[in-house]
């Protein structure tokens, strides 16, 4: 019953802001692109982070 509730409040969402759901929904999109974005930029420190430690190590073995 609660989880009705809730699912109803987040439908109706759209209606409270000016310009209806259509400018509601570009947010959540612009929303899901900076979190994409933010995310793959995350992903390529975390894999060049990698590549330098086992070059380092590469060459630490020399």
């Amino acid at each position: 019953m609660q989880s009705e509730e809730f699912l109803l409040a987040i439908a109706q969402v759209p209606s409270y802001i000016p310009g209806g759901g259509r400018s509601f929904w570009k947010l959540i999109e612009l929303l899901l692109l900076v979190v994409g974005f933010l995310n793959a930029l995350w992903l390529m420190w975390v894999v060049l982070r990698w590549i330098i430690g086992k070059l380092a190590a590469t060459f630490r073995r020399k």
